[in-house]
This record gives C-alpha cells, structure tokens and sequence, in this order.
C-alpha cells in the first residue's frame, strides 16, 4: 500500500513539473539575462546550466504515460492484474522514449525500477502473497 501512494506522489509530480518545466526555463533564462544585463561576473549568474527544452512530444507523452500509470495503480488497488500490466506497459514507453530522446545510459534501466518494486512488494508474504489475489 505505501509503495503504491509512493507511485501516485512521484506520479503527480511527473505531471506536475512536465507542465511548469516551460515556465521555469523562461523564468531561468530571463534571470540568466538581467543578471549579464547588470554585468555580473558571468561565473555569478543565477542557474548558469543551460536549459535545454524538452520536446513537445516528450512532455505530451510522459503526461499521457503517468495518467496511465495512475489509471493503473488504481486497479492494482482493487486487486486487479491488469493495472500491473498496465503499469509495466507505462514503463516500457518511458524507457522507449528515454532511448529515442537520447537521455543517458542509466535513464532506461531507472523507468524499469518502479515496475519491479512493485512486481517484488505483490510477490512478498508467501502463501499470502498480494501476486495471488490479483483478479
């Protein structure tokens, strides 16, 4: 049960921060040039890490793939097995994605830890286990 409300936090706040990310790029990059308009030492300035923008597709399919996988938790709620599958499916389009977009070698293999948690958290308890009270 905590791992699911875990899923559902860090899930909201993938939706979350993909739909202010736009935002807070603009609100670094405008901070980036007040602060080389006042003519602060370059090395001073305020988020000096470029911002690079996430492409439109990516934002719309990772908003698309968590609402998914809360849909998903939800039937794991209620004890049903097609809101696991339903879940690993979220994770292998993120780790496709993650691979298409170009993202570091660990990005991929970190999308497959929340499915396998879960997978390990429902074949926990033996003979009582929640795996088997899935419908």
């Amino acid at each position: 049960m905590i791992w699911l409300l875990l899923m559902l936090i860090a899930d909201g706040f993938t939706i979350l921060m993909t739909v202010l990310a736009p935002a807070l790029q603009g609100m670094v990059g405008s901070l980036q040039k007040s602060s080389a308009t006042i003519g602060a030492h370059p090395a001073l300035a305020v988020g000096t890490v470029a911002a690079t923008a996430t492409p439109g597709w990516i934002s719309a399919v990772t908003i698309l793939v968590a609402l998914v996988d809360i849909v998903a938790i939800g039937g794991v709620f209620y004890w049903k097995r097609w809101g696991f599958y339903a879940s690993v499916a979220a994770s292998g389009v993120l780790v496709v994605v993650n691979v298409i977009h170009g993202a570091n070698l660990l990005d991929p293999f970190m999308c497959l830890i929340s499915p396998g948690l879960l997978y390990a958290t429902l074949k926990m308890g033996g003979e009582n286990c929640g795996w088997r009270r899935l419908q």
